[in-house]
């Protein structure tokens, strides 16, 4: 008996392990951490689905007279996803 008949669905569960570790990496990718500069008016950066994206809510930040100011130890973001920001 060949092995493709014994294990018929092992190529199948190889894409199946490839597209989740891939999901993974690709979730991993976009790191947007804010820095200690603003104290307690620090920026809040939460993960959510945003236009069918997966994205960076990022709200908070120091407010001075009409503007909103935020700062960031690492602010990347990757292909196919979405950053936005809450303004108020």
């Amino acid at each position: 008996m060949s092995i493709a008949k014994r294990w018929p669905d092992r190529p199948l569960l190889a894409m199946t392990g490839i597209l989740i570790w891939s999901s993974l990496i690709q979730s991993a990718n976009a790191q947007i951490q804010p820095d200690a500069t603003l104290g307690a008016e620090r920026s809040i950066v939460t993960n959510q689905t945003i236009k069918t994206l997966p994205s960076q809510l990022i709200q908070g930040g120091a407010i001075r007279g009409g503007n909103l100011f935020h700062s960031f130890e690492q602010f990347n973001v990757q292909s196919g996803q979405g950053t936005y920001f809450a303004n108020p």
